[in-house]
C-alpha cells in the first residue's frame, strides 16, 4: 500500500497540526543533541584552558573561585598572596616557572593581566604568533582575538568591563602601553586578554614595582621613560613587593607538582590543581546533563504519544 496519498490527504486536511507535530519532533531531537554537544564542548574548552597551569596558588578561601578567576579570567576580589611567596618560588627546587596573575584594569572588554614573560611563553615552550614578549614596563602582549595591532598605544581603565569604569573618570591617563606582541590562538578566555608586566599593574595603582629603582612608588604624573628603565620580572626585593591575587606554577615533574602543592598548603596559602576543581565542576555538570536528558526523553515521549493518538 502506498502511504503517500494518505500523507498528502492529512496535510491538506490539517496543515497546522502536522506542522506543529513536525516542529515538536525537531525540538525534542535537537534538545537531546544540544545537551550532549554542549557538554562535550564545555569539557574540551575548560580542559584546554587549564592545561598550561599545573598549580594555582592563592590565599585560603574558595578554591573554585580561585581557579575560575585565574584560569578563566572571571572577575572576583581575591585576597592577595604576599609577594615573598612569589619571590621564594623562583628559587624553589622543582619549579619550572612561577608567574604572578594580577588584575584590576581593562581595555574595553579585554582584561589586562599583570604577569611575567614566563607566562607568555609558558616557560619558553610556546612561541608568540607575532612580535615579541614585553621587555619594558610600558609594553603589552595581546591575546589572539584582541583588536589592537602591534604598535598600538592605549591607556588602561580601572574597574570591570562594560561598567562605569569605561568612563573617562576611571581611565589611567598618562599611563600608556604599547603593543609589542600577540599570543597564538588558544581557544580560551586568554585569547581576549592583554598581558603586561606585573610591575606595570603595581605602578599604575601607585604601588612599589618590587625593584630598587621605584621602591617609593609613583606620583600621579607617570614618566614612561623613567619607568621603562625599571627592571621587570624576577628577582624582586621581598621587602618591596606588593601582593598578587594568584600565582601560577609549572612544575618540572608530576612528583614535584604534588610536593609543591603540599608545601604551599602548609605555608599559609592554598594550592590547587585546576584539574581537581574541573572534576568537581564536571560532576555538577553531569547532574545537570542527566536532568536535561530526562527532559529531552520526556519531550520525545510526548511527541510520540501525540503522533500515535492521531
Amino acid at each position: 500500500m502506498n502511504p503517500l496519498p494518505l500523507v498528502l490527504a492529512e496535510l491538506r486536511h490539517n496543515r497546522a497540526a502536522v506542522l506543529a507535530v513536525a516542529v515538536l519532533i525537531a525540538l525534542a531531537v535537537s534538545l537531546g543533541v544540544a545537551v550532549s554537544a554542549q557538554e562535550r564542548a564545555l569539557r574540551k574548552s575548560s580542559a584546554a584552558a587549564a592545561e598550561p597551569f599545573d598549580i594555582v596558588v592563592g590565599m585560603p578561601g574558595s578554591q573554585t573561585q580561585l581557579v575560575l578567576t585565574t584560569v578563566y579570567l572571571q572577575p572576583a576580589a581575591l585576597e592577595l598572596v604576599p609577594g615573598k611567596v612569589l619571590q621564594r618560588l623562583q628559587d624553589t627546587p622543582g619549579v619550572g616557572f612561577a608567574a604572578p596573575v594580577a588584575f584590576g584594569d581593562y581595555l574595553g572588554s579585554s582584561p589586562i593581566v599583570g604577569s611575567t614573560a614566563a607566562l607568555l611563553t609558558l616557560g619558553g615552550s610556546r612561541p608568540l604568533a607575532e612580535g615579541r614578549a614585553f621587555e619594558k614596563v610600558h609594553e603589552a602582549v595581546v591575546g589572539a582575538h584582541v583588536a589592537a595591532k602591534l604598535g598600538d598605544v592605549f591607556e588602561p581603565a580601572h574597574g570591570e568591563p562594560g561598567g562605569p569604569a569605561a568612563g573617562q573618570a576611571h581611565v589611567h591617563h598618562g599611563f600608556d602601553y604599547t603593543v609589542v606582541g600577540r599570543l597564538p590562538v588558544t581557544g580560551t578566555p586568554w585569547d581576549n586578554a592583554i598581558i603586561v608586566p606585573v610591575e606595570a599593574v603595581w605602578l599604575v595603582h601607585a604601588l612599589s614595582s618590587g625593584h630598587p629603582a621605584a621602591s617609593t612608588g609613583v606620583t600621579a604624573n607617570h614618566d614612561d621613560e623613567a619607568e621603562n628603565r625599571i627592571p621587570i620580572g624576577p628577582p624582586w626585593l621581598e621587602a618591596e613587593m606588593p601582593g598578587v591575587p594568584a600565582i601560577v606554577v609549572k612544575a618540572k615533574s608530576v612528583g614535584d607538582a604534588y610536593r609543591l602543592r603540599a608545601e604551599l598548603r602548609r605555608g599559609g596559602t592554598t594550592a590547587v590543581f585546576p584539574a581537581e576543581i574541573l572534576l568537581d565542576l564536571y560532576s555538577t555538570l553531569g547532574d545537570a546533563r542527566d536532568v536535561l536528558a530526562i527532559i529531552s526523553i520526556a519531550a520525545q515521549a510526548l511527541v510520540i504519544a501525540a503522533v500515535l493518538r492521531r
